[in-house]
């Protein structure tokens, strides 16, 4: 679910956001992806104070063996990994899906273009040289979104980001209760 997402710099908002995480990335000589964004790519993401940052897509795994780029938000109050972290907010235009079975790509976005928030975890860097790095967290595809794959990052209507990101854990809940069912294939 969700392995690639995209951002199309047609919007002021989303522009500023990817210029303001791209001038921080030039102090450590990186490059903030735009156009379809990939695990391990460094991306605009707006942390835990409602600052633009530049993250790295995918937490390394315990055995160093791959990342882990999304999290089920059914399990995370569980799994130990994910207790420590910090809640973000990763802004998109859009994302890709491929099909369970014929491994079809398919694009999911808003009828208007509006930014899509994705509900997001993320750890603070172990080094100097490190930056943070980011997980999506995902939920069960809507009704509409199913017959192409049963997981959709869990996306956070526009009036529930700043809760997402100042409030206690139960706005989480009622974000997923809100999810945007008017996605575009």
């Amino acid at each position: 679910m969700c392995g690639r997402y995209y951002i199309e710099l047609d919007s002021d908002e989303l522009m500023e956001i990817v210029f303001k995480a791209q001038r921080k990335a030039e102090q450590i000589e990186q490059k903030v992806a735009d156009g379809e964004v990939r695990p391990s790519e460094m991306a605009a993401v707006i942390d835990e104070q409602g600052k633009v940052m530049p993250m790295r897509w995918g937490l390394k795994r315990f055995d160093n063996k791959g990342l882990i780029i999304n999290a089920r938000s059914e399990t995370i109050k569980e799994k130990p990994m994910f207790r420590q972290l910090r809640r973000c907010v990763i802004p998109a235009s859009g994302y890709y899906e491929w099909h369970q079975d014929s491994k079809e790509k398919f694009a999911f976005y808003l009828p208007d273009k509006a930014i899509l928030y994705f509900a997001g975890l993320y750890e603070e860097p172990f080094g100097a040289n490190e930056v943070a790095r980011f997980v999506i967290l995902t939920r069960q595809a809507t009704p509409l979104l199913e017959p192409v794959h049963s997981r959709m990052p869990v996306i956070l209507p526009q009036h529930c980001v700043r809760p997402w990101l100042y409030e206690d854990a139960a706005v989480f809940e009622e974000a997923i209760e809100e999810i945007l069912y008017e996605l575009v294939i």
